[in-house]
């Protein structure tokens, strides 16, 4: 890990004082052994040069693209591009209405780019590293998560190495899910079923909830699937 001193120590330069350069180093360090990213950029938002630092470790760009997080948003979906710069711009007023502690806020994002004509899911975490300093990074996982049509958003709060439940976290989740859910026309039948199976209800509990088959349910459930663009209930689910 020699090789990122000098990544440390530029970092050091801009983050608060409270940011000792071998605790950060190592929790660098641990950080990239541990998720094994495909490429991660630094930013600093107080700048006009917002780049500190670039590192490809192992993404495919197309022949020709510019190897920086502006080359992979490039070949974002213009519909997933315009939702994640919404998205964006909620969460860094968030941030700077909260004031988000070092590294204790992560924020999660699936979302989809075409390289060379192949469609990709790639997971991309921010890392809060101090006030203005983020850390990206980006990593393929076509495999575990299948082609998502849609943004897939998720935001962890960390207090001594655990997840906690933050209110103020859950109504930023909520203004993003609006950004997120297409605005889908349901009939008022499968309206009814969409709320009772964001109520972890399974179709022989609604069926008998609505005196009506489960074969119906089954039927109305895989319809709201196909209007909402999701591969299961599980994926919808995520989205209500």
């Amino acid at each position: 890990m020699e090789k990122y001193n000098n990544l440390v120590n530029l970092c050091i330069e801009n983050l608060s004082d409270k940011l000792k350069c071998e605790e950060f180093k190592s929790w660098f360090e641990n950080y990239l052994d541990f998720f094994k990213p495909d490429f991660i950029t630094i930013l600093d938002l107080k700048n006009e040069n917002r780049v500190i630092f670039n590192e490809n470790f192992n993404f495919k760009f197309a022949e020709g693209k510019e190897e920086t997080i502006e080359g992979i948003i490039s070949s974002v979906d213009e519909d997933q591009k315009e939702k994640m710069y919404k998205i964006d711009k909620i969460v860094y007023k968030f941030a700077k209405k909260n004031s988000f502690i070092d590294r204790k806020y992560l924020f999660h994002m699936l979302f989809t780019a075409s390289f060379e004509g192949e469609s990709k899911t790639y997971l991309r975490d921010i890392y809060v590293l101090s006030n203005g300093i983020l850390l990206v990074s980006l990593k393929n996982v076509s495999v575990l998560a299948g082609v998502q049509k849609n943004i897939n958003v998720d935001i962890k709060h960390y207090k001594n190495n655990k997840e906690v439940i933050d209110k103020n976290l859950l109504k930023l989740k909520e203004e993003i899910n609006k950004v997120i859910t297409p605005k889908i026309n349901l009939t008022k039948r499968e309206r009814e079923i969409l709320e009772l199976i964001a109520a972890g209800k399974t179709s022989e509990e609604i069926a008998e909830t609505l005196s009506i088959s489960v074969f119906t349910v089954n039927t109305h459930r895989q319809n709201i699937i196909k209007k909402f663009n999701v591969k299961n209930t599980a994926a919808l689910i995520q989205l209500l």
